[in-house]
């Protein structure tokens, strides 16, 4: 069983932006009494992003991509070695998808449903990143201001932002925005 970073109701915002902005943290459980009351995601602290300086003053540069005819395989083995959650799928230069755990857990869990056990473990190390990925991405450019970038992942239920102009020039992740909080 593992352990999850819990906080009572009445925690200050202050404290709360700053122990789910930690990278690799995805929620808080929010316990009173013993009890589980709620929970708090770093989806739920965006709209409260209201910094107007441009997006490019936050974005990571240097962006780990995958192409979609790598095999998925290769995907999460790039996602474990570099600790991100997301990577961008590129190719020829375009940003055609995102691809993050969750959707190579979808994939394998679909393939491991229509597919006769005899040819899974075949088919699991063929998948591509193509079949699992979420496309087309969600991008914006590196002029966007960080609120609007935030406003975006919001409406578009995303975890990250490709920022491209012309090409893939950097990455913002909800943990980017949230450190714009503190």
């Amino acid at each position: 069983v593992k352990d999850f970073d819990t906080l009572k109701p009445d925690t200050p915002l202050e404290e709360i932006i700053r122990t789910v902005g930690l990278p690799g943290l995805t929620m808080l459980l929010v316990v009173e009494e013993g009890k589980l009351v709620g929970v708090i995601t770093k989806a739920d602290l965006l709209p409260l992003v209201k910094d107007e300086r441009p997006v490019k003053e936050i974005m990571s540069r240097n962006v780990i991509t995958v192409q979609p005819d790598d095999r998925v395989v290769h995907a999460r083995r790039k996602l474990i070695e570099y600790g991100v959650a997301r990577l961008p799928v590129v190719e020829e230069g375009k940003v055609l998808g995102v691809i993050a755990e969750m959707d190579i857990a979808r994939a394998f869990a679909n393939l491991k449903r229509s597919v006769p056990y005899r040819h899974q473990k075949h088919q699991l190390e063929e998948l591509t990143v193509r079949d699992a990925m979420n496309a087309p991405a969600i991008t914006t450019d590196s002029s966007t201001s960080i609120r609007s970038a935030a406003e975006m992942m919001v409406q578009n239920d995303v975890g990250c932002l490709p920022i491209v102009n012309d090409r893939l020039e950097g990455i913002v992740t909800r943990t980017d925005l949230i450190k714009t909080l503190k």
